[in-house]
């Protein structure tokens, strides 16, 4: 990403982690095979008489069997498909990508954080790894952490709505109220419809003590179908 990412030491540790995992499946990968293996040829041979060797599937079946099992609703047995994909092949990222997903779904926040790390360290479907993992971050209140994500995604896509808004919320949950009005601001540009940026930026002027300001934008959400009491409290 050149000098527009930067990891944070929470990314370090994280990322350390995920190489830790890789290796150790890499290694068990390894004693399979080797406990597997024929010793001879006459070994060989005798396996192949009177049966049928298995098949074992590759790592982009286990994503697409994996996949199927999530557009059913049935989570956890499509996590299990992805497991044995990163057995196969553990520098996929799509399976990381699948397996946060999946894992999001289940509640699992804190494994679908180290997936998207792991997504992130392999480069594939980055400004969607950042803003999901931030996205996960701002809900455990991590607000700090989020934003840095938040940035990186975009960084990568400067037109990214939802992570402008995202960013927003986490601005303004640490009441960096300038960085919230710039976020939303933003956001108004990009979509100049959208009734809950107007009604996000009417509560940073609410909290910066601009109520005519904080009135004229609740007046633009309601007109635009939102639902916001006038007025600061």
């Amino acid at each position: 990403f050149g000098g527009k990412v930067k990891f944070t030491r929470e990314d370090r540790v994280r990322i350390n982690t995920l190489l830790t995992e890789t290796l150790l499946a890499s290694l068990e990968l390894s004693k399979m095979a080797n406990e597997t293996a024929p010793t001879d040829a006459a070994g060989a041979s005798t396996q192949l008489i009177g049966s049928t060797p298995s098949v074992r599937k590759t790592a982009a079946q286990h994503l697409q069997d994996g996949k199927a099992l999530a557009g059913k609703g049935d989570y956890q047995k499509a996590i299990a498909e992805y497991d044995l994909g990163l057995k196969v092949e553990p520098g996929n990222g799509l399976l990381y990508f699948n397996r946060a997903l999946a894992r999001e779904r289940l509640g699992q926040v804190d494994e679908a954080i180290r997936d998207y790390d792991g997504v992130i360290l392999l480069r594939v479907s980055p400004r969607e790894a950042y803003f999901n993992r931030g996205t996960l971050l701002l809900n455990k209140k991590e607000y700090k952490s989020a934003i840095s994500d938040f940035d990186a995604a975009i960084a990568l896509d400067p037109k990214y709505e939802v992570a402008f808004y995202n960013r927003g919320l986490a601005n303004f949950s640490l009441s960096n109220y300038f960085a919230a009005q710039a976020d939303f601001n933003n956001l108004i540009k990009l979509q100049p419809k959208n009734a809950n940026a107007y009604i996000m930026r009417s509560y940073v002027y609410c909290a910066q003590g601009l109520r005519m300001s904080a009135i004229k934008d609740q007046d633009i959400a309601i007109g635009l179908g939102g639902t916001v009491e006038r007025g600061c409290k």
